[in-house]
């Protein structure tokens, strides 16, 4: 199974179901375990799984809190996914998972005729490398610095010289997975070039392991911590390899949740 695989209705570019989340930049290339449970994100799964299946994941910006049951402002670029396994759970709740496919840019917000928001949205395209050669040693690049913290991403080395998957693919994958700077993630996910994505994550890595090493040098025991971290600087990944180009199988990890209606 792959991601590429899937077509988007052109009917998409008028009118996505809204599915924003605080602290969550979902990337094209993952497979997200999710839950819903207020009501109007009910009402929107409802109609999702009755239509096209597909719904736009947003991330709710810093100050939301104060207007979540409202219509806080989200970040401009989204990513459109598609309704995968489901579960409706006895209590009127929803698990699923959400296969993530492609970005997108909203234009609008669309007058509500239904609880949940929804936007008119322009879907971006993946821009092209100027020079294919450069586009290879770059991946593996990538791949190497991003194993460093993350072993599984090695599973990535095997499709890539076999040229099964892209640089694109490679980029959003180690994104959505690896703890990164709210702000870096958000123009991670906006960025259309996979060229600029792959750089901006190797310097994201370059820099943490530079940062280590000089906090390694306070002490015997801090240079102790410090190798260690330098080969394991990040947290541990939100859910484990969610990537679809490598793997078929459901994969297991924590259901991202919105905060309950306060009572």
């Amino acid at each position: 199974m792959s991601i590429d695989h899937i077509q988007l209705p052109e009917s998409i570019s008028k009118e996505a179901r809204l599915f924003p989340l605080p602290g969550v930049v979902v990337f094209p290339h993952s497979l997200n375990p999710l839950r819903v449970f207020e009501s109007r994100y009910r009402e929107m799964f409802e109609d999702a799984i009755d239509g096209d299946r597909l719904i736009a994941m947003a991330t709710l910006l810093p100050g939301h809190e104060a207007d979540y049951y409202s219509r806080p402002p989200i970040a401009r670029t989204v990513c459109i996914g598609q309704v995968g396994q489901y579960r409706r759970n006895s209590d009127g709740t929803y698990d699923f998972l959400l296969v993530a496919v492609q970005r997108a840019r909203v234009e609008h917000e669309i007058t509500p005729v239904r609880s949940y928001r929804r936007a008119a949205v322009e879907l971006l395209p993946e821009a092209s490398p100027v020079n294919e050669r450069d586009v290879g040693p770059l991946a593996r690049r990538l791949v190497a610095k991003a194993s460093l913290a993350i072993p599984e991403f090695e599973k990535l080395v095997q499709p890539l010289e076999a040229g099964e998957i892209t640089l694109g693919a490679i980029t959003d994958v180690v994104a959505h997975n690896t703890k990164l700077d709210f702000s870096v993630k958000l123009g991670l996910l906006a960025e259309c070039d996979p060229v600029a994505r792959a750089e901006t994550l190797i310097e994201e890595r370059r820099h943490s392991v530079t940062t280590e090493v000089g906090s390694a040098a306070q002490s015997a025991t801090s240079r102790q911590r410090a190798k260690q971290a330098s080969l394991y600087p990040l947290a541990k990944p939100r859910a484990k390899w969610l990537s679809l180009l490598t793997s078929t199988r459901r994969p297991s990890g924590l259901s991202h949740q919105v905060p309950s209606v306060p009572s």
